[in-house]
């Protein structure tokens, strides 16, 4: 029941806009001393600033659409610049394409070139009917609508959080702070945004991508009720609490319970350290995705990432192109490595020193043990071991401190610490030598073993050792995953761009 009002209300909403702005319309055409503007120099009235502007540049103006070397007088500023730029060839006034002799008159019309012609993407552009903007319009505010009444009853009758993902960090979603540990997101949420937030607020707060939640201190605050999901604690407020809500909008929360120490896919069960990997498994393997690749039918929420994805994986062109060397790239993570390394050093170079180091890593590696930089070090709160990276402080503290072997070989009773080595053991189990020494054609299961033995066959000649390439993609589909988890394959061939 309140669901139909609010699309009732919606409706008429845009209705009465539609109609209002018509009227305006009217008034302005017909009656155009409706908010009229006068010039002050002929006494006409126009219906808008950009109506009266352009007669004044048009009839009083003119010395400002005259051409500056010859007596022609243009009817506009554009016609001016292209006045200049195709008469008196201005090249003040040309935008030229980098790859071909094509000059334009516009920054965007160049772009629109490269998209055509050289990058050849194709973007399907269409019109729509009013009522079908409409239509999708109302749709559109239904959602957003429907969203912002679930936050408010999750706020309202349960402790669940809900936050952001963004650069690796954890984003507070009410406000832009971020923190590197989820327990740290907790505590600054319930102390800063307990209060009231006016729903206009979280309006704007919503994205099309969806909304994420922390249950893992889930609990119901009107009674002592004990809830275990999300979906249970849903079903809970309708019964217990007579609570209405859409059910359509649910599809765009994704629940997850964080931990510092070790965190569970809710859906399997399958356990990560760290909760990118986590996400990435809960949209590739949980989520129902509606945009599909046609070349490897792996899903993705949004067309812009099945996009992105087709083009970085499935197509040898190359259209990040360097300004100063002209090397094109297939990414713009690859153009910017490029561009740091080789043409900008300077953002390499230590800011302590004159060292230049060979990536960002080195330099932040550089200024934590060479300079004794604190912002670039993680200690460890039981020894005195200092770590750069937090990964690697995850590692040391279940190797050293907690002994803790999650990942177990289902052949043996063998357990290892991580996902890594748990790999080079199952090669035990499989007569698996994919690399092959150049020199005495001897065959080895790792990539180690195989460097040990052409340094110890040629001590004198190591400038002759060959780039060891990683082994044929087809290798590893000849051992089973383990416990869900895939093993590096990559099979899927690149394929050309269909334009």
């Amino acid at each position: 029941m309140y669901l139909s009002k609010l699309d009732d209300r919606l409706e008429t909403r845009i209705k009465k806009d539609e109609m209002a702005k018509l009227l305006v319309s009217h008034m302005k055409n017909v009656h155009g001393s409706y908010n009229g503007r006068k010039c002050e120099k002929c006494g006409k009235t126009f219906t808008s600033n950009y109506a009266l502007n352009q007669h004044s540049l048009k009839e009083h103006k003119t010395d400002r659409l005259k051409c500056p070397k010859c007596p022609e007088v243009l009817g506009s500023r554009y016609l001016k610049k292209r006045h200049l730029a195709l008469v008196h060839d201005e090249k003040s006034s040309q935008f030229a394409c980098e790859l071909c002799p094509r000059v334009y008159l516009a920054k965007s019309a160049l772009v629109t070139h490269n998209l055509r012609v050289h990058v050849r993407e194709k973007t399907f552009t269409y019109k729509l009917s009013s009522a079908i903007k409409s239509e999708r319009m109302i749709q559109y505010r239904k959602w957003k609508e429907g969203s912002v009444i679930l936050i408010n009853l999750i706020r309202e009758y349960s402790t669940i959080i809900p936050f952001r993902w963004f650069y690796n960090k954890y984003w507070c979603f009410y406000c832009p702070e971020h923190f590197s540990e989820s327990k740290k997101l907790k505590q600054h949420t319930k102390e800063e945004h307990a209060g009231f937030i006016r729903s206009k607020y979280i309006r704007n707060l919503i994205r099309k991508n969806g909304v994420k939640l922390d249950i893992s201190e889930i609990a119901c605050k009107k009674c002592p009720k004990t809830i275990k999901s999300f979906d249970d604690f849903l079903q809970h407020i309708v019964y217990a609490h007579d609570v209405n809500y859409d059910s359509d909008v649910t599809k765009h929360f994704t629940s997850f319970k964080l931990s510092d120490d070790d965190m569970a896919c809710i859906v399997c069960g399958q356990s990560f350290r760290f909760f990118g990997p986590l996400l990435r498994h809960v949209h590739k393997n949980h989520n129902n995705n509606s945009y599909v690749c046609e070349y490897c039918s792996q899903t993705f929420l949004l067309k812009k990432n099945l996009a992105n994805h087709i083009r970085k994986a499935h197509t040898d062109e190359d259209i990040f192109k360097c300004v100063e060397c002209d090397k094109r790239f297939m990414s713009a993570h690859t153009l910017d490595k490029h561009l740091t390394t080789v043409h900008k050093t300077f953002i390499l170079q230590c800011p302590k020193c004159p060292e230049v180091l060979r990536s960002r890593y080195l330099k932040k590696r550089h200024l934590a043990i060479v300079h004794d930089e604190k912002t670039y070090q993680i200690p460890c709160e039981l020894c005195n071991k200092v770590y750069l990276s937090k990964s690697a402080l995850v590692r040391h503290n279940l190797r050293v401190h907690v002994r803790e072997r999650s990942f177990n070989c289902d052949l043996c009773d063998y357990k290892s610490f991580t996902n890594s080595i748990l790999q080079d053991h199952r090669l035990k189990h499989f007569d698996v030598r994919a690399y092959e020494c150049e020199f005495c054609k001897k065959t080895f299961r790792r990539k180690k073993g195989l460097i040990d033995s052409v340094i110890a066959g040629k001590p004198d000649d190591l400038d002759l050792l060959p780039i060891l390439a990683p082994p044929p993609a087809i290798v590893w589909l000849m051992i089973p995953p383990v416990n869900n988890i895939t093993l590096p394959c990559s099979t899927v061939k690149k394929v050309p761009h269909l334009s």
